[in-house]
């Protein structure tokens, strides 16, 4: 049999299709089959048969209607404003330690350089929490001290706020429930804004918070990689320590102690290819060229997902203002414009 010639437009369906179904598969990851298929105008059946290969109806008539949905969800790219929220492997992971927290009221760090995507991942776990229970999640105050923490925590509970910090205790354990869960987010706060006491007076005060919760309700606290650095900072029996020093080694000794409590989740410095394709795929883009993949990779893993998807944004409002379609060749255009090179 002869080789059958595919045209250029042949290729072109083939690569559209191919673009609908990955944005179609990618939606379906934070949002049911339902909403989906409320989204396009297909059946929930339909949706879930073009997600897992097997749909044999009019393929054609399907994928124009997830296309027009595709178009729609990408206006608010193309007007520069964020999409919906893209779960990431690093996503997952950590999205997988706060269901074991809650479920086993256990304590987990969750350990990651900044620009991961760790607080849009909790955040989003805090939204739709896989478990029944409650899920409170505060940030870190910058400079933080006890009172100012206690009084997050408390306002998140939905509780008057104290300055006791024994009292505030008191009010969060007896709030607590079985299926609870408290989020520290920015934890590392602590170590670059707050003052060597106040430092040490809050992880104490966090630590007794857990001992005071840890049979009903879970905890997990999210930091960079500053804490593994502070921990270690310990002194050997012996040594003579200024009073800087001392407070250091005071420090290490309640971080050591209430590591031991739970467990860590170290997550990888940056995306991996898999993940990069995730986000373009989200934004409607296909899996890059050869020629062009380590380049979005490495620019990927190099700017984080925050600057990763306000690039992204910015070249399909560019594409859009000079009349262009958005393509990976246009994201490289526009990024590369950014950063000066051309």
């Amino acid at each position: 049999m002869k080789n059958e010639i595919i045209t250029k437009d042949q290729q072109e369906e083939i690569l559209l299709r191919e673009v609908n179904l990955a944005w179609l598969r990618e939606q379906l990851k934070t949002a049911s089959a339902a909403k989906v298929a409320e989204q396009t105008g297909l059946t929930a059946t339909t949706v879930l048969k073009l997600k897992n290969g097997n749909f044999e109806g009019n393929l054609t008539a399907a994928i124009a209607k997830v296309e027009e949905a595709r178009q729609r969800y990408l206006e608010a790219v193309l007007s520069g404003k964020r999409i919906g929220f893209i779960k990431t492997e690093i996503a997952r992971r950590i999205m997988t330690a706060c269901k074991m927290a809650q479920r086993d009221a256990s304590l987990t760090w969750v350990v990651g350089r900044t620009q991961i995507g760790k607080t849009e991942a909790l955040e989003q776990y805090k939204s739709r929490p896989e478990l029944p229970g409650r899920v409170i999640m505060v940030r870190m105050p910058t400079a933080p001290t006890v009172s100012k923490l206690s009084r997050r925590l408390l306002a998140a509970a939905g509780l008057p706020g104290t300055w006791d910090a024994s009292a505030a205790i008191d009010a969060l354990a007896d709030w607590a429930r079985p299926g609870d869960l408290f989020i520290i987010d920015e934890a590392h706060q602590t170590f670059t804004t707050a003052g060597r006491l106040d430092c040490c007076r809050v992880w104490e005060h966090l630590r007794e918070l857990y001992d005071c919760i840890k049979n009903r309700a879970g905890m997990v606290i999210a930091t960079t990689e500053i804490f593994t650095t502070r921990m270690a900072a310990g002194y050997k029996a012996g040594q003579q320590l200024s009073p800087m020093e001392s407070k250091a080694a005071e420090l290490a000794g309640i971080l050591s102690q209430f590591e031991r409590r739970g467990e860590i989740l170290n997550l990888p410095d940056c995306m991996d290819t898999a993940d990069v394709l995730r986000v373009l795929a989200a934004y409607g883009l296909p899996s890059p060229a050869a020629k062009d993949l380590d380049y979005v990779v490495v620019t990927a893993q190099e700017q984080g997902i925050g600057r990763f998807t306000r690039r992204l944004r910015f070249a399909a409002w560019a594409a859009a203002r000079d009349g262009k379609s958005f393509t990976v060749a246009s994201f490289i255009g526009a990024n590369k414009r950014l950063d000066g090179l051309v």
